[in-house]
Protein backbone atom coordinates (compact mmCIF):
# COMPACT_ATOMS: atom_id res chain seq x y z
CA UNK A 1 0.00 0.00 0.00
CA UNK A 2 3.20 2.48 0.73
CA UNK A 3 4.38 1.53 -2.41
CA UNK A 4 1.10 2.38 -4.64
CA UNK A 5 0.86 5.53 -2.48
CA UNK A 6 4.08 6.48 -3.32
CA UNK A 7 3.66 5.76 -7.02
CA UNK A 8 0.45 8.02 -7.00
CA UNK A 9 2.03 10.91 -5.20
CA UNK A 10 4.75 10.63 -7.77
CA UNK A 11 1.91 10.76 -10.63
CA UNK A 12 0.25 13.75 -8.85
CA UNK A 13 3.64 15.81 -8.69
CA UNK A 14 4.55 14.93 -12.26
CA UNK A 15 0.93 16.51 -13.43
CA UNK A 16 1.20 19.53 -11.28
CA UNK A 17 4.46 20.08 -12.42
CA UNK A 18 3.60 19.73 -16.32
CA UNK A 19 0.76 21.79 -15.25
CA UNK A 20 3.26 24.66 -14.09
CA UNK A 21 5.18 24.02 -17.29
CA UNK A 22 2.00 24.77 -19.34
CA UNK A 23 1.21 27.98 -17.33
CA UNK A 24 4.69 29.30 -17.37
CA UNK A 25 4.99 28.52 -21.45
CA UNK A 26 1.33 30.54 -22.10
CA UNK A 27 2.31 33.72 -19.84
CA UNK A 28 5.83 33.53 -22.24
CA UNK A 29 4.25 33.17 -24.91
CA UNK A 30 1.36 35.84 -24.09
CA UNK A 31 4.23 38.43 -23.53
CA UNK A 32 6.16 37.50 -26.59
CA UNK A 33 2.78 38.19 -28.73
CA UNK A 34 2.52 41.36 -27.13
CA UNK A 35 6.01 42.40 -26.90
CA UNK A 36 7.76 40.01 -29.93
CA UNK A 37 7.81 42.67 -32.10
CA UNK A 38 11.19 44.58 -33.06
CA UNK A 39 12.18 47.30 -30.90
CA UNK A 40 11.95 50.44 -32.56
CA UNK A 41 14.73 52.22 -30.32
CA UNK A 42 14.82 55.89 -29.61
CA UNK A 43 17.32 58.10 -30.90
CA UNK A 44 20.20 59.64 -28.89
CA UNK A 45 19.60 63.33 -30.06
CA UNK A 46 18.86 64.96 -26.59
CA UNK A 47 21.67 63.22 -24.82
CA UNK A 48 23.76 65.90 -25.95
CA UNK A 49 22.15 67.41 -22.65
CA UNK A 50 24.73 67.76 -19.81
CA UNK A 51 24.65 64.66 -17.66
CA UNK A 52 21.30 63.26 -19.36
CA UNK A 53 20.38 60.29 -17.20
CA UNK A 54 18.08 58.20 -18.68
CA UNK A 55 19.41 54.93 -20.80
CA UNK A 56 17.15 55.21 -24.02
CA UNK A 57 18.39 51.99 -25.09
CA UNK A 58 16.72 50.09 -22.09
CA UNK A 59 13.63 52.35 -22.47
CA UNK A 60 12.91 51.35 -25.77
CA UNK A 61 11.83 48.08 -25.17
CA UNK A 62 8.79 46.92 -24.21
CA UNK A 63 8.50 45.83 -20.14
CA UNK A 64 7.00 42.84 -18.87
CA UNK A 65 3.34 43.49 -17.90
CA UNK A 66 0.82 41.05 -16.03
CA UNK A 67 -2.48 41.54 -16.35
CA UNK A 68 -5.53 42.17 -14.52
CA UNK A 69 -8.46 42.24 -16.40
CA UNK A 70 -7.56 41.06 -20.14
CA UNK A 71 -10.80 40.65 -20.89
CA UNK A 72 -12.78 43.79 -19.79
CA UNK A 73 -13.93 46.78 -22.16
CA UNK A 74 -11.39 48.91 -20.11
CA UNK A 75 -8.00 46.34 -19.32
CA UNK A 76 -6.08 46.68 -16.90
CA UNK A 77 -2.35 45.48 -16.07
CA UNK A 78 1.12 46.22 -14.14
CA UNK A 79 4.00 46.87 -16.35
CA UNK A 80 7.58 46.75 -14.99
CA UNK A 81 9.50 50.11 -14.32
CA UNK A 82 12.97 50.90 -13.73
CA UNK A 83 14.35 49.73 -9.83
CA UNK A 84 14.59 51.78 -7.33
CA UNK A 85 16.57 51.87 -4.32
CA UNK A 86 17.52 48.40 -6.09
CA UNK A 87 13.85 46.97 -6.27
CA UNK A 88 11.99 46.27 -9.67
CA UNK A 89 8.77 48.80 -9.56
CA UNK A 90 5.57 48.14 -10.48
CA UNK A 91 3.08 50.41 -12.66
CA UNK A 92 -0.50 50.86 -12.87
CA UNK A 93 -2.51 51.42 -16.03
CA UNK A 94 -5.28 50.97 -18.00
CA UNK A 95 -6.15 50.72 -21.66
CA UNK A 96 -8.60 50.45 -24.03
CA UNK A 97 -8.99 50.14 -27.69
CA UNK A 98 -12.18 50.75 -29.82
CA UNK A 99 -12.76 46.97 -30.32
CA UNK A 100 -12.37 46.43 -26.55
CA UNK A 101 -15.41 49.45 -25.31
CA UNK A 102 -17.80 47.72 -28.18
CA UNK A 103 -16.43 44.10 -27.99
CA UNK A 104 -15.99 44.36 -32.12
CA UNK A 105 -12.44 43.23 -32.33
CA UNK A 106 -12.43 43.61 -35.66
CA UNK A 107 -12.09 47.68 -35.15
CA UNK A 108 -8.42 46.72 -33.85
CA UNK A 109 -6.23 46.84 -36.46
CA UNK A 110 -3.62 49.76 -37.23
CA UNK A 111 -5.18 51.97 -34.63
CA UNK A 112 -3.44 55.25 -33.30
CA UNK A 113 -1.88 55.08 -30.28
CA UNK A 114 -1.94 57.68 -27.25
CA UNK A 115 -0.01 57.70 -23.88
CA UNK A 116 -2.29 59.99 -21.77
CA UNK A 117 -0.65 61.91 -18.69
CA UNK A 118 -1.95 62.61 -16.20
CA UNK A 119 -1.61 66.09 -13.53
CA UNK A 120 -0.44 66.48 -9.82
CA UNK A 121 -2.09 64.46 -7.59
CA UNK A 122 -4.33 62.51 -10.50
CA UNK A 123 -3.89 58.82 -11.13
CA UNK A 124 -4.47 56.44 -14.08
CA UNK A 125 -8.12 56.98 -15.26
CA UNK A 126 -10.67 55.01 -16.74
CA UNK A 127 -12.58 57.60 -18.15
CA UNK A 128 -10.29 58.77 -20.22
CA UNK A 129 -9.15 55.87 -22.06
CA UNK A 130 -12.35 55.29 -22.60
CA UNK A 131 -12.84 58.92 -24.07
CA UNK A 132 -9.81 58.21 -26.21
CA UNK A 133 -11.17 54.57 -27.40
CA UNK A 134 -14.63 55.99 -28.84
CA UNK A 135 -12.34 58.55 -30.84
CA UNK A 136 -10.84 56.13 -32.51
CA UNK A 137 -7.55 55.60 -31.06
CA UNK A 138 -5.67 52.95 -28.66
CA UNK A 139 -5.03 54.64 -25.34
CA UNK A 140 -3.37 54.19 -22.43
CA UNK A 141 -2.58 56.11 -18.84
CA UNK A 142 -0.28 54.98 -16.38
CA UNK A 143 -0.46 56.20 -12.56
CA UNK A 144 3.26 57.98 -11.98
CA UNK A 145 2.89 58.43 -8.17
CA UNK A 146 2.89 54.60 -7.58
CA UNK A 147 -0.74 53.81 -6.77
CA UNK A 148 -2.71 51.14 -7.77
CA UNK A 149 -6.15 50.18 -9.28
CA UNK A 150 -7.90 50.76 -5.34
CA UNK A 151 -5.66 54.11 -5.42
CA UNK A 152 -3.74 53.22 -2.09
CA UNK A 153 0.20 53.01 -2.66
CA UNK A 154 2.25 50.04 -3.80
CA UNK A 155 4.65 48.32 -1.97
CA UNK A 156 6.94 48.86 -5.03
CA UNK A 157 5.83 51.84 -6.22
CA UNK A 158 8.90 53.97 -6.78
CA UNK A 159 9.78 57.57 -5.28
CA UNK A 160 6.84 59.39 -3.49
CA UNK A 161 5.76 62.30 -5.66
CA UNK A 162 6.55 65.41 -2.77
CA UNK A 163 6.96 68.40 -4.71
CA UNK A 164 7.21 67.14 -8.23
CA UNK A 165 9.91 68.84 -8.30
CA UNK A 166 12.59 66.18 -6.88
CA UNK A 167 14.95 64.07 -9.38
CA UNK A 168 13.86 60.94 -8.40
CA UNK A 169 10.24 61.43 -8.86
CA UNK A 170 10.99 62.91 -12.28
CA UNK A 171 13.42 60.36 -13.48
CA UNK A 172 11.12 57.91 -12.61
CA UNK A 173 7.94 59.24 -14.13
CA UNK A 174 9.51 60.20 -17.56
CA UNK A 175 10.88 56.53 -17.95
CA UNK A 176 7.30 55.25 -16.75
CA UNK A 177 5.90 57.55 -19.69
CA UNK A 178 8.40 56.18 -22.69
CA UNK A 179 7.96 52.62 -21.21
CA UNK A 180 4.14 52.95 -21.35
CA UNK A 181 5.11 53.99 -24.99
CA UNK A 182 7.47 51.12 -25.78
CA UNK A 183 4.67 49.12 -24.73
CA UNK A 184 1.59 49.88 -27.01
CA UNK A 185 3.94 50.18 -29.88
CA UNK A 186 4.18 46.33 -29.31
CA UNK A 187 0.65 46.05 -28.87
CA UNK A 188 -0.39 44.11 -32.45
CA UNK A 189 -3.54 46.39 -33.33
CA UNK A 190 -1.28 49.74 -32.84
CA UNK A 191 0.23 51.51 -35.74
CA UNK A 192 3.69 51.79 -34.93
CA UNK A 193 4.03 55.14 -37.06
CA UNK A 194 1.37 56.31 -35.01
CA UNK A 195 1.57 56.91 -31.89
CA UNK A 196 0.95 60.51 -29.62
CA UNK A 197 1.43 61.66 -26.08
CA UNK A 198 -0.77 64.12 -24.46
CA UNK A 199 -0.44 65.67 -20.84
CA UNK A 200 -2.34 67.86 -18.38
CA UNK A 201 -0.60 70.04 -15.82
CA UNK A 202 2.08 68.31 -14.27
CA UNK A 203 1.53 65.83 -16.87
CA UNK A 204 1.96 68.32 -19.66
CA UNK A 205 5.31 69.47 -18.24
CA UNK A 206 6.17 65.90 -18.12
CA UNK A 207 4.85 65.68 -21.73
CA UNK A 208 7.47 68.43 -22.73
CA UNK A 209 10.13 66.40 -21.61
CA UNK A 210 9.35 63.02 -22.84
CA UNK A 211 8.33 64.38 -26.33
CA UNK A 212 11.86 65.64 -26.58
CA UNK A 213 13.62 62.84 -25.78
CA UNK A 214 11.27 60.18 -27.27
CA UNK A 215 11.10 60.86 -31.70
CA UNK A 216 8.95 57.96 -31.60
CA UNK A 217 5.75 60.34 -30.79
CA UNK A 218 4.57 61.21 -33.97
CA UNK A 219 2.53 64.33 -32.64
CA UNK A 220 2.56 65.69 -28.53
CA UNK A 221 -0.18 67.89 -26.79
CA UNK A 222 0.56 69.69 -23.66
CA UNK A 223 -2.38 71.09 -21.67
CA UNK A 224 -1.36 73.86 -19.40
CA UNK A 225 1.72 72.70 -18.37
CA UNK A 226 5.39 74.34 -20.17
CA UNK A 227 9.41 74.89 -19.27
CA UNK A 228 10.71 76.90 -16.71
CA UNK A 229 8.62 77.09 -14.18
CA UNK A 230 10.98 77.75 -11.44
CA UNK A 231 10.55 81.06 -12.85
CA UNK A 232 7.62 81.83 -12.60
CA UNK A 233 4.01 80.65 -10.72
CA UNK A 234 3.14 78.27 -8.27
CA UNK A 235 6.57 75.60 -8.47
CA UNK A 236 8.76 78.77 -8.53
CA UNK A 237 8.05 79.23 -4.27
CA UNK A 238 8.59 75.31 -4.14
CA UNK A 239 12.04 75.72 -5.95
CA UNK A 240 13.11 78.53 -4.01
CA UNK A 241 11.83 77.28 -0.47
CA UNK A 242 11.64 73.81 -0.94
CA UNK A 243 14.93 72.85 -2.73
CA UNK A 244 18.41 72.83 -1.87
CA UNK A 245 21.35 74.27 -4.05
CA UNK A 246 22.02 71.58 -5.60
CA UNK A 247 18.40 70.53 -6.31
CA UNK A 248 17.77 73.27 -7.85
CA UNK A 249 20.57 72.87 -10.28
CA UNK A 250 19.44 69.67 -10.84
CA UNK A 251 16.04 70.96 -11.97
CA UNK A 252 16.91 74.33 -13.64
CA UNK A 253 20.00 72.32 -15.72
CA UNK A 254 18.99 69.17 -16.19
CA UNK A 255 15.12 68.28 -15.45
CA UNK A 256 13.16 71.45 -16.56
CA UNK A 257 11.14 70.99 -19.76
CA UNK A 258 12.72 74.32 -21.23
CA UNK A 259 15.90 71.83 -21.61
CA UNK A 260 14.06 69.42 -23.82
CA UNK A 261 11.70 71.52 -25.97
CA UNK A 262 13.93 72.83 -28.59
CA UNK A 263 14.44 68.79 -29.12
CA UNK A 264 10.91 68.21 -30.29
CA UNK A 265 10.59 66.89 -33.58
CA UNK A 266 6.88 66.26 -34.11
CA UNK A 267 4.27 68.75 -33.92
CA UNK A 268 3.44 70.14 -30.55
CA UNK A 269 0.12 71.80 -29.42
CA UNK A 270 0.27 74.36 -26.22
CA UNK A 271 -3.03 74.94 -24.58
CA UNK A 272 -4.27 76.38 -21.44
CA UNK A 273 -5.66 79.73 -19.82
CA UNK A 274 -3.63 82.91 -19.96
CA UNK A 275 -3.97 83.60 -16.61
CA UNK A 276 -2.97 80.15 -14.81
CA UNK A 277 -1.52 80.43 -11.72
CA UNK A 278 0.69 76.98 -12.09
CA UNK A 279 1.78 78.14 -15.41
CA UNK A 280 1.43 81.63 -16.32
CA UNK A 281 1.48 83.30 -19.57
CA UNK A 282 4.86 85.06 -19.70
CA UNK A 283 6.82 81.42 -19.42
CA UNK A 284 4.23 79.58 -21.76
CA UNK A 285 5.23 82.51 -24.42
CA UNK A 286 9.46 81.72 -23.12
CA UNK A 287 8.38 77.86 -24.42
CA UNK A 288 6.87 77.89 -27.50
CA UNK A 289 9.73 79.98 -28.83
CA UNK A 290 12.51 77.32 -28.36
CA UNK A 291 10.19 75.04 -30.01
CA UNK A 292 11.70 74.16 -33.44
CA UNK A 293 8.70 71.57 -34.86
CA UNK A 294 5.56 72.57 -35.96
CA UNK A 295 3.25 74.40 -33.17
CA UNK A 296 0.08 74.68 -32.80
CA UNK A 297 -1.40 77.14 -29.20
CA UNK A 298 -4.31 77.45 -27.86
CA UNK A 299 -5.45 79.85 -25.12
CA UNK A 300 -8.79 80.67 -23.84
CA UNK A 301 -9.24 82.68 -20.57
CA UNK A 302 -12.52 80.99 -19.37
CA UNK A 303 -10.37 77.59 -19.57
CA UNK A 304 -10.27 76.33 -15.82
CA UNK A 305 -7.31 74.49 -14.90
CA UNK A 306 -8.69 71.15 -14.29
CA UNK A 307 -9.63 67.94 -15.67
CA UNK A 308 -11.83 69.38 -18.59
CA UNK A 309 -8.71 69.57 -20.05
CA UNK A 310 -9.21 66.06 -21.73
CA UNK A 311 -12.23 67.13 -23.67
CA UNK A 312 -10.59 69.93 -25.40
CA UNK A 313 -12.14 69.31 -29.34
CA UNK A 314 -8.06 71.05 -30.17
CA UNK A 315 -6.78 67.98 -28.58
CA UNK A 316 -8.66 65.77 -30.99
CA UNK A 317 -8.35 68.07 -34.30
CA UNK A 318 -4.85 67.84 -33.18
CA UNK A 319 -3.79 64.69 -33.33
CA UNK A 320 -6.43 63.21 -35.95
CA UNK A 321 -4.73 65.75 -38.60
CA UNK A 322 -1.26 63.96 -38.09
CA UNK A 323 -2.57 60.24 -37.17
CA UNK A 324 -5.68 59.95 -39.15
CA UNK A 325 -5.32 62.15 -42.04
CA UNK A 326 -8.11 64.59 -41.26
CA UNK A 327 -8.33 68.08 -42.61
CA UNK A 328 -5.29 70.27 -41.35
CA UNK A 329 -6.09 72.83 -38.71
CA UNK A 330 -4.65 76.66 -40.30
CA UNK A 331 -1.56 78.39 -39.24
CA UNK A 332 -1.79 81.44 -37.05
CA UNK A 333 0.95 83.82 -37.56
CA UNK A 334 2.27 86.55 -34.78
CA UNK A 335 -0.48 89.36 -35.08
CA UNK A 336 1.59 92.69 -36.59
CA UNK A 337 0.50 96.53 -35.99
CA UNK A 338 -0.11 97.97 -39.79
CA UNK A 339 -1.45 101.70 -39.12
CA UNK A 340 -4.74 101.39 -36.92
CA UNK A 341 -5.08 98.29 -38.12
CA UNK A 342 -4.00 94.30 -36.19
CA UNK A 343 -3.19 91.98 -38.97
CA UNK A 344 -2.51 88.30 -38.22
CA UNK A 345 -1.46 86.35 -41.29
CA UNK A 346 -3.01 83.14 -42.40
CA UNK A 347 -4.38 80.88 -45.09
CA UNK A 348 -7.63 78.47 -45.53
CA UNK A 349 -9.97 80.40 -43.05
CA UNK A 350 -13.68 79.70 -43.23
CA UNK A 351 -15.58 83.30 -43.81
CA UNK A 352 -18.35 81.98 -41.71
CA UNK A 353 -16.18 80.96 -39.09
CA UNK A 354 -15.79 83.99 -36.31
CA UNK A 355 -12.47 85.50 -34.68
CA UNK A 356 -11.60 87.64 -32.07
CA UNK A 357 -9.22 89.62 -30.40
CA UNK A 358 -8.49 88.89 -26.83
CA UNK A 359 -6.48 91.85 -25.21
CA UNK A 360 -5.43 93.23 -21.41
CA UNK A 361 -4.41 96.35 -20.16
CA UNK A 362 -4.02 95.32 -16.51
CA UNK A 363 -0.53 94.78 -15.46
CA UNK A 364 -1.23 93.54 -12.40
CA UNK A 365 -0.83 89.57 -10.85
CA UNK A 366 -0.48 87.69 -14.09
CA UNK A 367 -3.19 85.20 -12.95
CA UNK A 368 -5.76 87.97 -12.30
CA UNK A 369 -5.48 89.79 -15.27
CA UNK A 370 -8.75 90.92 -16.73
CA UNK A 371 -8.60 89.74 -21.09
CA UNK A 372 -11.37 91.59 -23.02
CA UNK A 373 -12.69 90.69 -26.11
CA UNK A 374 -14.05 91.96 -29.50
CA UNK A 375 -15.03 90.59 -32.73
CA UNK A 376 -12.50 90.08 -35.97
CA UNK A 377 -12.55 89.71 -39.62
CA UNK A 378 -11.84 87.23 -42.26
CA UNK A 379 -9.94 88.32 -45.88
CA UNK A 380 -8.38 86.54 -48.20
CA UNK A 381 -4.77 86.75 -46.68
CA UNK A 382 -5.41 86.04 -42.81
CA UNK A 383 -7.46 87.69 -40.28
CA UNK A 384 -8.15 91.50 -39.07
CA UNK A 385 -9.47 93.56 -36.82
CA UNK A 386 -8.54 97.40 -35.27
CA UNK A 387 -6.15 97.98 -33.15
CA UNK A 388 -6.92 97.93 -29.11
CA UNK A 389 -6.65 99.99 -26.84
CA UNK A 390 -3.22 102.44 -26.68
CA UNK A 391 -2.78 100.99 -23.16
CA UNK A 392 -3.29 97.60 -23.92
CA UNK A 393 -0.05 95.48 -22.56
CA UNK A 394 -0.93 92.34 -24.41
CA UNK A 395 -3.34 91.08 -27.20
CA UNK A 396 -3.86 87.59 -29.30
CA UNK A 397 -5.91 86.15 -31.83
CA UNK A 398 -8.81 83.51 -31.45
CA UNK A 399 -9.56 81.26 -34.81
CA UNK A 400 -12.29 78.34 -33.87
CA UNK A 401 -9.95 76.17 -32.01
CA UNK A 402 -6.66 77.91 -32.34
CA UNK A 403 -4.46 80.92 -31.21
CA UNK A 404 -1.99 82.78 -32.57
CA UNK A 405 0.90 83.96 -30.32
CA UNK A 406 0.66 86.59 -27.64
CA UNK A 407 1.30 89.80 -29.52
CA UNK A 408 3.11 91.97 -26.42
CA UNK A 409 2.59 95.41 -26.54
CA UNK A 410 3.91 97.24 -23.26
CA UNK A 411 7.23 95.70 -21.27
CA UNK A 412 5.02 96.28 -18.31
CA UNK A 413 3.18 92.98 -19.32
CA UNK A 414 6.45 91.48 -17.53
CA UNK A 415 6.85 94.01 -14.50
CA UNK A 416 4.05 92.87 -12.12
CA UNK A 417 2.56 95.84 -10.45
CA UNK A 418 0.53 94.84 -7.25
Amino acid sequence: MIFKFKNHVKVLLSILLIAALIISAAIFFDYQRLSGQSVIKISTSAQSIKDFPWDLELLSRPPKVKWLDKTGKIKSFYYEGLPYKDKKTDIFAYYATPGSITGDLSKDKNLPGIVIVHGGCQAASESVVNLWAQRGYAAISMDLDGHGPDLLRLANGGPLAETYMSYDWNYHAVAKIILAHSLILSFPEVDRNKTAIIGLSVGGHLTCIAAGIDDRFKAAASVYGTGFIYEKGFFEEWYEKRLTVEEQRLWRDLIDPSNYLGHIKCPFLFAGNPNDKFYPLEIRIKSYDLLNCPFYFFINPDLPHSNIGHSLCILESFLDQYLKASPSLPVLQQPERKGDKLYVRSFGLQKNHPAYVYFTTDAGPSDGRKWQVYPARIDQDGIVADLPPENTIACFVNYLLISSKVLIMNNSFYTETR
